[in-house]
């Protein structure tokens, strides 16, 4: 399955320090059986499982899966073949609060564009002793049955390899035991390798454990079922024991557990190629905007100010936009309102007729029209000016915005990567998110239109013509759209770019 040789891979810390987390290494991993791989934090061991996992790229030597070289695979064809081949299970479980237990095992299956096979669904509910629980929310379940609704999850798609990190981290002893059960009866069929600090588990339920320290390779051991049992030392009643014995009695108590493991030798693999499993990650459009719905829950109060803010752009916009696409009758008609205003405050008779009252402020505008223009044309580049302002700051506002609803699923994107979702793929959630934002800043402009038109009548609209008319409303409701969706590009496409190790991880 797997042939690894000279593998180095380094990093920065957050203090800046460069660190060698492993160190030429080279290894190999058969088809089938339980690996686990052992060592302290930083030895290396959980870096080498993202490697294999391709959730993070090395920086020299080559990983062969089934005898394909990696080297010059991009960070999409390993998201593919993630998707395709690996089932991935972590300490933290890395579920989808947001959904349900059957929609996260099924969830498997929709990015890899199929359609979920609920029969198999249930069998392996039924296997996992949860089923009747596939309607819960994720938050209802304990521990133990969270982690093996992830497995569920990463066997619903029938992977080659199924990668753990720490599986029975924050669970109890009897909940781990379960768990190793589980995988290693998978490990009959599949290949399993395990990440993890329990060394008693790993020589229990292992076919093979490979101990790093340092980001080396510090001992590699596979069970021998006909390894011959080391002897017990015999002592009598009484008797005095020398140095000798004390060192052999503490070296037989050390090292209990690796009773029946020896040096592993050679590996064998496949000798031909087997067929390159690359499957693109796909999510449903209605998932993306259900999961793009559900952060408007979190941050009601950022919502509606910047929505306000935005309403308001968005009108001051169309103003501006009508003033300049009729000028002449925009004024005149201003002109006509404040003089009707005028006339009944002071119950002035003269043009009593409101015909005749038009057609006298229409000559009037028209004599001094080249006055009045060159006063309008100051007004609207003062109006530009502040709608530029307000433009920046709802800018900042939708970004703003949007940066708190990443950071609000940074752990479900995380998981959405480990699974073999391609950064576009993810992206689509926040382009989801930002349609349903921009649909709501248009739905209150609608309503502001709504009030203010029973309120003072439409008259801001009989001066344009047909053709004006549609402009005008097209692109004071496509002026949402393209603001909201500017303000956002760049967070998405930032997030997309990121490797899926960082994302996880927070980085």
């Amino acid at each position: 399955m797997f042939e690894i040789t000279n593998i180095n891979k380094g990093f920065v810390t957050k203090a800046g320090i460069p660190t060698i987390a492993l160190n030429n290494v080279s290894l190999k991993l058969p088809n089938k059986g339980l690996i686990f791989i052992l060592g302290k934090s930083g030895s290396g061991k959980s870096t080498l499982l993202n490697l294999l996992g391709g959730l993070d790229q090395y920086d020299s030597g080559n990983i062969a899966i089934n005898k394909h070289s990696t080297q010059a695979l991009k960070q999409n064809d390993l998201d593919n073949y993630r998707n395709g081949v690996v089932g991935f299970i972590f300490q933290e479980f890395n579920l989808m609060e947001s959904m349900n237990v059957y929609d996260n095992i099924a969830l498997a299956n929709e990015l890899q564009g199929q359609k979920p096979d609920s029969q198999l669904i249930y069998d392996l509910l039924k296997e996992m002793d949860l089923l009747g629980y596939e309607g819960r929310k994720i938050n209802e379940l304990s521990g133990g049955q969270k982690q093996r609704i992830a497995i569920a999850r990463a066997l619903v798609k029938n992977p080659e390899i199924i990668l753990a990190d720490e599986p029975t981290g924050n669970l109890d002893s009897k909940t781990s035991e379960q768990i190793f059960n589980i995988l290693q009866n998978l490990s009959k069929d599949k290949l399993v390798v395990v990440v993890s600090h329990d060394a008693e588990s790993a020589f229990k339920y292992g076919n093979r454990v490979i101990e790093f320290k340092d980001g080396q390779i510090l001992e590699d051991l596979t069970k021998d079922e006909n390894a011959v049992k080391t002897k017990k030392p015999k002592f009598t009643k009484g008797q005095v024991l020398n140095e000798e014995m004390i060192k052999q009695i503490q070296d037989q108590a050390k090292n209990a557990h690796k009773e029946g493991f020896v040096p592993t030798q050679e590996v064998l693999l496949e000798e031909q190629p087997v067929t390159f499993k690359n499957v693109s990650s796909q999510l449903p459009l209605k998932k993306a905007f259900k999961m793009g719905a559900s952060a408007f829950k979190s941050k009601k109060v950022l919502l509606v100010f910047s929505a306000l803010i935005v309403v308001f752009s968005s009108i001051l916009f169309r103003d501006i936009l009508r003033l300049g696409l009729n000028m002449k009758e925009f004024y005149l008609e201003d002109r006509i309102e404040q003089e009707i205003k005028f006339r009944k405050k002071y119950n002035h008779q003269k043009y009593a007729n409101l015909e005749e009252l038009k057609e006298k402020v229409k000559e009037e505008v028209n004599i001094n029209w080249p006055e009045i223009k060159n006063r309008l044309k100051k007004q609207i580049k003062y109006l530009i000016i502040f709608l530029a302002v307000m433009l920046l700051i709802s800018f900042m506002m939708i970004y703003m915005y949007f940066n708190a609803s990443i950071k609000l699923k940074k752990k479900e994107v995380g998981s959405l990567r480990a699974l073999g979702a391609r950064g576009s793929t993810v992206s689509k959630i926040f382009l989801s998110e930002g349609f349903i934002y921009a649909t709501i800043i248009n739905i209150l402009i609608f309503a502001f239109d709504i009030i203010m038109g029973f309120s003072f009548g439409f008259v801001y609209i009989y001066d344009l013509t047909k053709g004006q008319y549609w402009l005008f409303l097209g692109a004071g409701y496509l002026f949402a759209y393209v603001l909201t969706f500017l303000s956002i590009i760049l967070p998405i496409y930032t997030l997309s770019r990121k490797k899926p190790i960082d994302v996880i991880a927070n980085r």
